[in-house]
């Protein structure tokens, strides 16, 4: 009995973890962190009981589900809102990251990673009564 708790601890501290390292990131603000560590763990329990997961994809599937869920609100526009300007920053690291890796100037990086997520949000937003598996969004 005491392996099993210790097994608890080990994924609460795993999901902890995890956490915490996404929310110093730009654009994981949008679940509070007690919130979104007690998701990770509680979904790390119901998958094979915990063991050898990858806390790092439940996570992000977890915030992906939370984004898609602000940005259909329709009755709630401040959190629909609050859901789109997350999902930017969210999309603005990962283009950044992408052009950070071509040979382009500072300003030419930022210029290209505004244009691409303002491509990508003008895409989601047409598509989102589309979606299927929010997880994925």
């Amino acid at each position: 009995m005491d392996n099993h708790k210790a097994d608890t601890d080990n994924d609460y501290d795993s999901s902890v973890q995890v956490v915490r390292s996404l929310r110093n990131l730009p654009g994981f603000q949008l679940i509070q962190e007690c919130d979104f560590i007690q998701l990770v763990f509680e979904r790390c329990q119901q998958k094979n009981g915990g063991a050898n997961n990858n806390y790092q994809n439940i996570a992000l599937n977890i915030y992906s589900e939370s984004l898609y869920q602000a940005t259909t609100i329709k009755d709630d526009l401040a959190r629909q809102e609050e859901g789109f300007q997350e999902l930017s920053k969210y999309l603005y690291r990962i283009a950044y990251n992408f052009y950070l890796h071509q040979s382009l100037s500072y300003s030419e990086m930022v210029e290209k990673a505004q244009e691409s997520i303002q491509i990508a949000l003008e895409r989601i937003f047409s598509h989102l009564s589309s979606v299927k598996t929010p997880g994925v969004f």
